[in-house]
């Protein structure tokens, strides 16, 4: 078959569609591309859909061998809607950086992050790099935006980016003047920005050293004095939390966001969830929250295994009573909306942890009235060590606790409950 004669564009269209979302869609799209010329134009949609350039460790092809590609035919690059760019220091001195990049004009997703030991240094780019990014970041088709491994980024380059809905920064620090502390950053010291529309972001990822650019962002206004990153429509929001300033930033995020719907939030040892609550409540989040999942670590045996969660889905819990009452008018307790919890607890080598009723808690705040969307709670517990057999002797006794502190979750048939203890052998030089 060498041509679509007898078959509607349209119907061409769709099998070449179905091929792409079927299992392992790529290898059937590029198979029907060499059998079929005819089907080509069609495939090509698919095969140059999502493109990685310098990506480490596979064989995604380098900046000179793309520029080849997308110069003999520019047309491909108007396929690209997903762009993974890992940025290395060599790519500067060479030609291929503008003339590769500036093809892509209908990019939606993109993916910018730096491979080296130090970040990239976003202020001393040379001049026709740091137009080339910013040609990316100010795509009107843009709308996932992900940064990685790179330092002082003014704000300013990230504001014209009006149509981005989903955002993730980890390892991304802003541009300070006058060599204030990046963490600590005050509200009179962020400038305010000429009339684009505001940048309403529905899901954001906060990762490691997040906390003063996402500061910057809170802080950042119009200049009629609406907020240039507008975290009121936030869904989803996924955190890793390595220090106090971190969750501090966590909190003046979530006390903004009126409609949360997912949380994912992971602290690292010493830390704890405390407070949580209480930032959440101010936007009644209680009412919107559908699913969470926590994660934390263990690094000291008097340590609380849940890190202070327990008393926070209580104070979450007597909240969403409250609201209810309220709004119904008729004392009818229909509580949160909360349908999916999930913990993870990570034991840090020879750190130990409590064994006893400190666990129970979970069991008893989730037995109280205000659950009432609660269909499926887990707990992983995982425990790092480097000697097996001393850990096996904890793994055993924290299974037991299913038995003796989770009774009520156990036996709830309204409640997937899903339970497991398992261990992870680190290598030890």
């Amino acid at each position: 078959m060498t041509s679509l004669y007898g078959i509607p564009i349209d119907i061409g269209a769709h099998i070449v569609d179905s091929l792409a979302n079927s299992e392992n869609g790529q290898l059937h799209v590029k198979a029907c591309a060499l059998v079929c010329r005819a089907f080509l134009p069609l495939c090509r949609k698919h095969i140059f859909r999502s493109v990685a350039i310098n990506k480490p460790y596979s064989n995604s092809p380098r900046l000179h061998h793309a520029r080849a590609l997308f110069a003999r035919n520019p047309m491909l690059a108007q396929c690209v809607r997903k762009l993974d760019f890992c940025i290395r220091q060599e790519d500067f001195i060479s030609p291929d950086f503008v003339f590769t990049l500036d093809y892509f004009t209908n990019v939606q997703y993109l993916n910018l992050w730096y491979h080296g030991i130090d970040k990239l240094d976003w202020q001393h780019l040379p001049r026709h790099a740091h137009k080339t990014f910013l040609h990316l970041l100010h795509l009107p088709t843009l709308v996932s935006l992900k940064l990685r491994n790179i330092t002082n980024v003014p704000i300013a380059d990230l504001v014209p980016c009006i149509n981005i809905s989903h955002l993730a920064i980890d390892q991304v620090e802003p541009l300070i003047a006058d060599g204030r502390d990046q963490v600590h950053i005050q509200p009179s010291l962020v400038r305010k920005w000429r009339p684009l529309p505001s940048i309403h972001i529905e899901e954001y990822t906060f990762g490691l050293c997040s906390a003063a650019l996402t500061n910057e962002m809170l802080h950042s206004t119009r200049s009629d004095g609406a907020p240039a990153f507008d975290f009121t429509g936030l869904k989803c929001f996924s955190a890793k939390c390595d220090s106090e300033d971190d969750l501090t930033t966590v909190h003046s995020l979530l006390s903004r966001a009126e409609g949360l719907e997912v949380i994912h939030l992971k602290i690292s040892e010493a830390l704890s969830l405390r407070g949580l609550a209480r930032f959440m409540q101010r936007s009644a989040v209680e009412r919107t929250l559908k699913s969470a999942s926590f994660a934390m670590c263990i690094n000291d045996e008097s340590e609380d295994p849940l890190a202070g969660l327990c008393e926070e889905l209580d104070d979450i819990r007597i909240q969403g009573q409250h609201q209810d009452r309220g709004a119904n008018g008729n004392g009818v307790l229909n509580g949160n909306v909360l349908e999916t919890l999930a913990i993870h607890v990570m034991i840090l080598p020879d750190a130990g942890c409590k064994r006893g009723h400190e666990w129970g808690k979970l069991d008893a705040v989730l037995a109280r009235p205000g659950w009432y969307a609660l269909r499926r709670v887990s707990l992983q517990v995982t425990i790092w060590d480097f000697m097996r057999i001393s850990s096996d002797i904890l793994k055993y006794t924290l299974e037991m606790l299913l038995d003796t502190q989770f009774l009520y979750l156990s036996r709830n048939e309204d409640i997937d409950f899903r339970f497991n203890v398992d261990v992870k052998e680190l290598m030890q030089e």
